[in-house]
């Protein structure tokens, strides 16, 4: 394997885990935010009523800002999970190239 490949190679990798970090990072934002709306509706009741709860104000307020956030981190999610996988497929047919030329 050529010397440029082996480093261009190490940098995909370094990128490829920095964003795996980032999705976690956004996972454990959205899961932390939901967390927050729950302990906001909960007033006087269990973890199931105030899940419910959160549940029936996002179905009847679809438009409103705690759903937009939701959906704005779910959007993020997405976007940084097709990018590992572009990242993945192009480090998989840079190494069967290296391969086929050995």
């Amino acid at each position: 394997m050529k010397e440029s490949t082996t480093r261009y190679l190490i940098q995909e990798y370094r990128t490829l885990a920095e964003m795996e970090n980032r999705i976690e990072g956004v996972k454990q934002e959205k899961l932390d935010y939901i967390k927050s709306l729950e302990k906001r509706f909960r007033k006087g009741c269990s973890i199931k009523e105030a899940q419910s709860r959160v549940k029936d104000h996002l179905e009847r307020f679809p438009k409103g800002a705690e759903n937009k956030k939701i959906k704005d981190l779910e959007t993020r999610l997405r976007h940084m999970l097709k990018q590992v996988a572009s990242k993945h497929k192009n480090i998989d047919d840079i190494t069967e190239r290296e391969k086929e030329n050995s």
